[in-house]
């Protein structure tokens, strides 16, 4: 037999099964609302009457602390405290890479390009060159005017880092020659 007309054959087989089936009547609703009422109140009636059930050890336990915690008066609000003075930079401490190349630019030093000699960085090579280009023009508004692409990776990171440490060198060579 095929396995399309056995499928075929099986699925009519059951939608005569359900067919063939009686639904079943819904079933009748036990007690009224009004019932439900009265059964309820003759149950709390009952359970006034009996006596208190034993509580777990561990519930009389945690409600004997509650009621400690409850007696105890309320701590009053700790003061504020003193704000720290800030700490001084360490003069002895050298500066971070980035924080040097930083310092400089600010200083009017021109950063020196990043190294593109990795593979991973040949797509952007063209663009690098380009950049340099322009800061050893210095052409500050073809800088500001050059489209930069997103940086996804790292080497438009460092096309953008480039850039911008460019473009504080000048801007402090400039401060420095209005001066």
């Amino acid at each position: 037999m095929n396995t399309k007309t056995n499928a075929a054959a099986k699925a009519a087989e059951r939608r005569a099964s359900k067919t063939a089936q009686p639904k079943a009547a819904k079933a009748p609703r036990a007690k009224s609302p009004l019932a439900k009422v009265q059964a309820r109140a003759k149950a709390l009636a009952s359970a006034a009457e009996a006596p208190a059930p034993k509580l777990p050890r561990a519930i009389l336990a945690g409600a004997k602390r509650e009621a400690a915690k409850a007696a105890k008066p309320a701590k009053a609000p700790k003061a504020a405290a003193e704000p720290k003075a800030p700490k001084a930079p360490n003069a002895d401490k050298p500066l971070g890479i980035r924080a040097q190349r930083e310092a400089d630019a600010l200083a009017g030093i021109l950063p020196t390009p990043p190294d593109f000699s990795a593979p991973t960085h040949k797509p952007y090579r063209a663009r690098l060159d380009a950049l340099v280009a322009l800061v050893q023009a210095g052409d500050i508004k073809g800088l500001h005017d050059v489209e930069m692409i997103p940086p996804r990776s790292t080497s438009p990171k460092a096309l953008h880092r480039y850039r911008d440490l460019a473009l504080m060198a000048f801007c402090a060579r400039s401060k420095a020659a209005a001066d």
